[in-house]
């Protein structure tokens, strides 16, 4: 069984939606673009959903971190 986790970002500038599911970070940009990254530990998901400045963690903590890929929108897993 794969958990799936999704969460709205209240109060980011950069990052509108995350979604988690099967150690694929996916992230909806407020500029429309999403992106998956691979291989990101459920436990990264929750530290972005709960941290003080989604942006900022994001860019210390998984842009550079994480290989990842363009997807479409459609591919967001939300509930």
């Amino acid at each position: 069984m794969i958990k799936l986790m999704s969460a709205e970002v209240e109060g980011s500038t950069l990052i509108k939606h995350i979604s988690w599911a099967d150690n694929v970070l996916t992230v909806l940009f407020h500029n429309g673009k999403a992106f998956a990254y691979d291989n990101v530990p459920m436990s990264v998901f929750s530290a972005l959903a709960e941290s003080d400045s989604a942006g900022k963690f994001f860019n210390m903590f998984i842009r550079k971190t994480y290989s990842w890929w363009t997807c479409p929108v459609h591919c967001l897993v939300q509930h």
